[in-house]
């Protein structure tokens, strides 16, 4: 059956079971055949021993073993029943010693540890140490293999995973039915999960947990432990559910805590024996819990006759016992169960809070089981307790606390149930499932569940069925329902399936911007990380994702499933409610049924507000439209939040979107226009990447501080900032320039950043002539810029000191540029205040360090027989840590270091080795990585994601000081687009390999490391494409098109833009036109204000004809037209078309 029709296939199960019971008894028909297993999955916090405890003896009284790197510890005196294989021993099994479960035990076996606690230990699993990507070219992980037995039995087992991508698939030993496979994926965060299979008798398992991908060359599969148990043992512990209907499952008796107040089954006889609970403290209250992770409701209660769902529990606590010390004095409670003459199933949910509390169960008097699975360190922990009373049992159990580690530690109990009737319970649970929303679960879970309903159904329908039939069918069914339940409530939204693949959108200068996902989920900062999600997880196929008018901080998801047609369109917005101001998140969802009947429609988190009529179902064909709102940011105030009747009030969904458009285009507005290119995609690139820059930036305390990320690198870096301030400047943002200059830092991580940090304020200086402002912060330029000296070895006579200037020490290149620009710059700055002294000393700095740096770079290369600039003053890149060729560090200099490029705009002179080999460089560059890529447009990355980087683009800047590949900035940024992106025009610091299976429909990258919009690197591309299109030298010079690639000087082509900042508060733009072998040159804006003007396209070496305009200076060879001061038209004519 489709899965997307449960309900209906769920109502009609429900409706037959109905029928068969109140129709005459029948001959029943062949049971179908039922799954050999149902299998429940349960997500473990991360972090060491946070998830409780787990007794491998009493979980495993058929077998237990514990997994470690060096060997496996076993149950003792057992026939082994569970089989442990590492699918691929070549990739060296090592030890986990953060498993989120403590294990203990006290029957091992003599080979291993005889007796153990606490211990966090577990096996990992590895593909091998270097692939990143996809790993199916071999087989890797673990397999669990338990042998077909004659008793039904439970087998738990814990495993993981960490920055990769797998499955953890459960099939019977002899291949029949259908294999259980749920997805386990984790980044920078490992994922555990603990599994429960329950196994139907004569059937056995195989567990197979396997690579997909790896994220990180380190990333692995882990396998802890796995015990099995005979299905009907005792007392057991499992997953709290997701709901327990109580008048659905205590068919008998039923009791819910809220603080002090006990709601119970209502009418039950007064002289009927009743469930019953008491404080073990004596005098001591029981406190009221609000946060249970169990949804609670009834129909048949008293005081409370009713109850759609409640989170409310009752809490035990030890008052006056310290803290960190043995609890011996009674604390906790006793839950009492009266003796019947019927077989009984009790559930109940009891957890604890930075305590640890032993679970002690007396049947008749006599002490039966002891459960310690409840231990928490940090966050709760809460579990299902199920245990099975025979004929006459009367039971006792005492919840002790043994130690807490806070003054409020504590027991908690919510929900108990008890029931004999395993007939009732099953028609009850089948009601259940009719009425449940399990949309969102998996396949498998629905499948499972589907399989289950059949299964108990014709049990049911069996009036010959006994009760231990019944409580077997009722227990696969309970299982199957629990499942889906949880695995619909814990739906694989893209946040957890591919968490790579992520964005930011917010409005400028907020605080926690919302997160956002391919799916169009995304996760509120804000408020405790709250996941916002629209009801369809586990999207199948491919989804389209982009920014809306292909620029704005608005993305838009489209995807189908079960014949939905889903788009889902999310946008922040500024608004003010009793004068505080909030950044409100709008979301719109369009759900097309393209199928010929109704359906429901995807349900939406609950913190959503609805802003139309929220409907609940769609009709075949139809399209319906829902918006809705979330405050999502405080602007770092800590005032109420908006209601949902405020939130209402403030208006729709289009209302705040042309607000938002509005805003966005008139920051837009401000900066340099690109208004006509070739690939229309960069104008976009650059809009959305300035957009992101503002919304990433964060206002705190009065200071805008330019942070780097959202997701990632939330915070100041010296030299990113400093480079996302020039890049702004460049393009001419001076809204808040002073502001960024004021607060710019100097060396929070970086030395580079120091004698580099006249950089931008030359910037803002040469576009503004604001001296005055200059002038203010002259002392702290001239402080940074003067470590130049102290910081040469040698006496301040030698080369830059070495640095972690890469993320690795050595004496770097970048360094010495980085100290060239810095000077060169500086002497820029000084020169225009009248210091005349700084000037000098800037020039003879610069002159010294560039002969000593030359003649040191000289000397590398002689030595090692270097055709190139080599990353290091002192070693070839082919030796040195940075060695990998996957890693781009090979043309760190090239951009990092600025001097090339930005150094030469500023008047640097430029001469000697590390001028002369750029292009040499590049090429040497290009042809060790030609094994491992397969275009020169791609770097490389790092080791947090090898493949590319979003400072792709960047690399092409000192191209443009070069002949051979000055196109190299545009064309590396048109890869990042066709190639490396992982979400709208936005880019992690290193980018991950690219997968087929990643749900992106464009080729792309599925996550990457560091932060993801990446700003730094996103300014280094708006950067170089600027610099391609148009630069102003120190001298007043414009250099236009230097960086144009040839393809774009054709017939029809046309490159534009305006608002250009030049000297002095100047704005100028150009068009330019290609028609045959004619390019047109037009000038607009302040034309009078550059000196003069260098046409200096890659088009024109050696192809110059004919130029019309006046006063023109044409040298053919090198390809470049000089054209006068206040010059505003020049026609080219080529030798040839391109």
């Amino acid at each position: 059956m489709r899965h997307g029709t449960r309900l209906l296939a769920v109502l009609g199960a429900a409706a037959l079971v109905v029928t068969a019971v109140i129709s005459a008894p029948a001959a029943p028909a062949a049971a179908p055949p039922a799954d050999p297993f149902v299998v429940n999955v349960e997500n473990l916090p991360s972090g060491r021993g946070v998830g409780g405890a787990m007794d491998l003896t009493s979980y495993g009284d058929l077998d237990w073993v514990h997994v470690t790197g060096t060997g496996i510890d076993r149950k003792a005196g057992v026939p082994q029943a569970i089989a442990v294989d590492d699918l691929n021993p070549d990739g060296g099994r090592t030890t986990l010693d953060d498993s989120p479960i403590s294990f203990g035990w006290s029957d091992g076996a003599a080979t291993g540890v005889a007796a153990a606690s606490g211990i966090t230990t577990g096996g990992v699993f590895n593909y091998d140490t270097t692939t990143v990507g996809d790993t199916t070219a071999h087989d890797a992980g673990y397999r669990i293999t338990v042998p077909a037995a004659d008793s039904p039995r439970r087998l738990v087992f814990v495993g993981g995973i960490w920055q990769a991508t797998g499955a953890v698939t459960v099939a019977a030993v002899d291949g029949s039915g259908t294999a259980y496979t749920t997805q386990i994926n984790a980044s920078g965060t490992a994922a555990a999960k603990r599994y429960t299979v329950t196994i139907r008798a004569g059937e056995g398992v195989v567990v197979t947990g396997r690579f997909a991908s790896k994220l990180q060359a380190a990333g692995n599969l882990s396998l802890s432990a796995a015990a099995l148990s005979t299905l009907s043992s005792g007392l057991t512990a499992t997953a709290a559910p997701v709901a327990m209907n109580l008048t659905a499952e205590g068919v008998d008796d039923w009791m819910h805590l809220d603080g002090s107040t006990v709601n119970r089954r209502a009418g039950v006889p007064d002289s009927t024996p009743r469930l019953a609970v008491a404080n073990r403290q004596a005098g001591g209250a029981i406190g009221a819990q609000n946060d249970n992770p169990v949804s609670y409701s009834w129909t048949n209660g008293t005081p409370t006759a009713s109850q759609p769902a409640t989170r409310h529990g009752g809490i035990f606590f030890a008052d006056g016992a310290n803290t960190d010390v043995d609890l011996t004095d009674p604390y906790g409670y006793d839950l009492t169960v009266p003796a019947a003459a019927d077989r009984r199933t009790l559930r109940f949910v009891s957890g604890v809070w930075r305590a640890s509390a032993k679970i002690s169960v007396y049947v008749n008097g006599t002490l039966a089981f002891v459960n310690t699975d409840l231990v928490s360190t940090d966050p709760s922990v809460t579990r299902l307790f199920e245990l099975n009373l025979g004929p006459g049992d009367s039971a006792r159990i005492s919840a002790q606390l043994t130690r807490k580690t806070h003054a409020s530690g504590n027991v908690t109990l919510a929900g108990v149930a008890v029931a004999s009737n395993y007939r009732q319970l099953i028609q009850n649970t089948l009601d259940e499932a009719a009425s449940a929303d399990v949309y969102a679960a998996s396949a498998s879970a629905q499948r499972q569940l589907d399989n289950e309903i059949t299964a108990a159904t014709a049990t049911l329908a069996d009036g010959g069925a006994q009760q231990d039939e019944l409580r077997l069918a009722y227990t696969f069914l309970k299982a199957a329902f629990d499942e889906a339940q949880s695995s619909a409530a814990n739906a694989q939204y893209s946040f957890v399936t591919n968490p790579g693949l992520t964005s930011s959108f917010g409005w400028e200068g907020d605080l926690n911007a919302p997160i956002a996902f391919i799916d169009g989920s995304y996760r509120l900062r804000s408020r405790g990380d709250a996941m916002i999600t629209f009801g369809v997880p586990n999207v199948p196929g491919k989804m389209k994702w982009s920014n809306a008018e292909g620029y704005l901080p608005a993305f838009v998801s489209e995807y189908a499933k079960d014949g939905l047609a889903i788009k889902i369109e999310n946008f922040a917005d500024l608004v003010v409610v009793g004068g505080n101001r909030f950044e409100v998140a709008y979301s719109r969802t369009t759900v097309t049924n393209t199928t010929s009947a109704p359906a429901r429609l995807p349900r939406v988190s609950n913190l959503l507000t609805p802003l139309n009529q929220a409907a609940t179902t769609i009709g075949a064909g139809q399209t319906v439209v829902r918006d809705y709102a979330v405050a999502a940011d405080r602007f770092g105030g800590t005032y109420d939040w908006p209601t949902a009747v405020q939130l209402q009030q403030l208006g729709g969904f289009d209302q705040h979107y042309g607000h938002m458009r509005q805003y966005w285009n008139n920051r837009l507005s401000a900066i340099a226009n690109i208004t006509d290119l070739p690939d229309k995609r960069l104008i976009n690139a650059y809009k959305a990447g300035y957009i992101y820059t503002l919304i990433i930036r964060d206002d705190i305390n009065g200071a805008k501080e330019l942070h780097v990320g959202e997701n990632g690198y939330d915070e100041m870096f010296d030299h990113d900032t400093i480079g996302i301030v020039s890049t702004l400047l460049t393009i001419g943002d001076f809204t808040y320039a002073r502001d960024y200059l004021s607060t710019l830092p100097a060396q929070l991580q970086y030395d580079d950043a120091k004698w580099k940090y006249s950089w931008p304020y030359a910037l803002y200086l040469q576009r503004t002539g604001d001296k005055e402002f200059i002038r203010s912060r002259f002392e702290t330029i001239k402080k940074n810029t003067h470590t130049i000296e102290t910081e040469r070895i040698d006496g301040g006579t030698g080369i830059i000191k070495q640095t972690d200037a890469i993320d690795s020490h050595g004496y770097w290149t970048i360094d010495n540029w980085s100290a060239l620009t810095g000077l060169t710059t500086y002497r820029y700055l000084a020169t225009a205040l009248g210091e005349t002294a700084e000037a000098a000393w800037a020039k003879a700095e610069y002159d010294d360090l560039l002969k000593v740096a030359t003649a040191r770079i000289e000397q590398t290369m002689k030595q090692y027989g270097l055709d190139y600039i080599p990353i290091s003053m002192v070693e070839p890149n082919e030796t040195g840590p940075r060695k990998d060729p996957r890693d781009a560090n090979w043309a760190s200099m090239f951009l990092f270091g600025r001097w090339a490029w930005d150094g030469y705009l500023f008047g640097a002179a430029q001469s000697g080795t590390m001028f002369d080999k750029i292009d040499d460089t590049y090429t040497h560059g290009f042809e060790r990585r030609k094994d491992i890529s397969d275009t020169i447009y791609n770097f490389g990355g790092y080791p947090h994601g090898y493949f590319s980087s979003a400072y792709n683009a960047g690399y092409g800047s000192a191209a443009l000081r070069g002949e051979e590949y000055r196109d190299l900035g545009i064309k590396s940024y048109q890869y990042m687009i066709d190639k490396t992106m992982s979400g709208p025009f936005g880019w992690w610091e290193g980018v991950d390999y690219p997968s087929a299976d990643s749900p992106w429909n464009i080729d792309h990258a599925r996550g990457g490391g560091g932060s993801n919009q990446h700003m730094w690197g996103q300014s280094t591309a708006t950067k170089v494409l600027f610099d391609s299109l148009i630069a102003e030298k120190s001298d007043g010079t414009v250099i236009i098109g230097r960086g144009v690639p040839n393809e774009w000087i054709r017939t029809r082509q046309k490159i534009g833009l305006n608002s250009y900042p030049v000297t002095n508060g100047g704005r100028l733009g150009y068009q330019l036109t290609t028609a045959g072998k004619t390019v047109t040159l037009q000038l607009t804006g302040n034309t009078t204000t550059p000196t003069g003007y260098s046409l200096e396209l890659p088009a024109l070496r050696n192809n110059i004809a004919y130029v019309a305009a006046k006063g023109a200076t044409v040298n053919e060879s090198a390809g470049t037209i000089h054209l006068p001061h206040g010059t505003t038209h020049a026609t080219v004519v080529l030798r040839h078309t391109m």
